[in-house]
């Protein structure tokens, strides 16, 4: 069985939830044939620079990947952290993002998907997105 890190989204708490969000993180593992044996989410002070992802991903023994929320957590204002998603998958983490519904488990998948991560980041910051996830949080 595959083991996961879930990663909750800090910047959409007021929206959905914590708890509703690592519930779909943990239906998402399931899917993956895993299960989450762990998770931390950024707080407002390391929300940019990623630095709880940075701490976990280099002191996890045994866990096969991260589970995020949404891609949108890579993406800072007018950056989106590709190279921080590259070294995860450089340290043979899997990468996987519940509102997308993408898996990346290889730099090849990595790059295919980078057109889609960028444009989905950027979306994400639109009010239309906004209703989205609120639509999202009433099927919970």
């Amino acid at each position: 069985m595959r083991k996961y890190f879930s990663f909750p989204d800090r910047a959409i708490i007021n929206i959905l939830p914590q708890v509703l969000q690592h519930e779909l993180i943990q239906k998402n593992a399931e899917g993956l044939g895993g299960v989450v044996v762990g998770y931390t989410t950024e707080n407002s002070l390391s929300i940019k620079s990623h630095a709880n992802l940075r701490k976990k991903m280099k002191n996890l023994n045994g866990v096969d990947g991260f589970i995020f929320f949404r891609c949108n957590q890579f993406f800072d204002d007018t950056h989106f952290n590709y190279e921080l998603i590259k070294e995860l998958i450089e340290l043979n983490y899997e990468v996987h993002f519940v509102v997308e519904k993408w898996s990346i488990c290889s730099e090849v998948e990595l790059f295919k998907y980078l057109p889609y991560l960028i444009s989905g980041a950027y979306l994400s910051n639109s009010s239309k997105n906004i209703e989205y996830i609120k639509a999202i949080s009433q099927h919970v």
